[in-house]
């Protein structure tokens, strides 16, 4: 069981270690460390977990962040329903690969809103498109 904690870290500590077995009823989950190993955990616990709301890590973590941490925070997001926070963490990735264009991609999707995910399927054309990605894309339309 998670309890609020005091200290940020210990927090988060306790918050890293969970698995899948264990219940998160959190509404907030921070991470005020920049120790790298702690940072990149964070969104790995957010996804596996079942009812975190946010996540947010602060600006001065900033340089610990790839495209990886950011398409698993737009892949988190959608997945629990907060489609806004989604799109705004994809529209602030200073880069995007195919995984984070097929994220959002399969996010309007599943909303049912394909009109949406067909512009940003053309949008992602304009850059670099991919096999799977349009296949997935054919998936969804049919």
């Amino acid at each position: 069981m998670l309890v609020e904690l005091k200290n940020g870290e210990t927090y988060n500590g306790h918050l890293v270690n969970c698995d899948t077995w264990m219940n998160i009823h959190l509404r907030e989950v921070i991470c005020t460390s920049k120790d790298g190993d702690r940072f990149w955990r964070m969104p790995e616990c957010y996804i596996r977990g079942n009812t975190i709301k946010y996540l947010r890590v602060p600006d001065e973590a900033w340089f610990f962040r790839d495209v990886f941490t950011w398409s698993s925070m737009v892949d988190g997001y959608w997945k629990n329903g907060m489609v806004l926070e989604a799109r705004q963490a994809f529209e602030a990735m200073p880069v995007k690969d195919v995984v984070s264009w097929t994220a959002m991609i399969q996010c309007y999707a599943k909303i049912g809103d394909l009109e949406e995910g067909l512009r940003l399927f053309s949008e992602m054309g304009k850059e670099n498109i991919n096999s799977t990605t349009f296949a997935i894309m054919l998936d969804t339309l049919h």
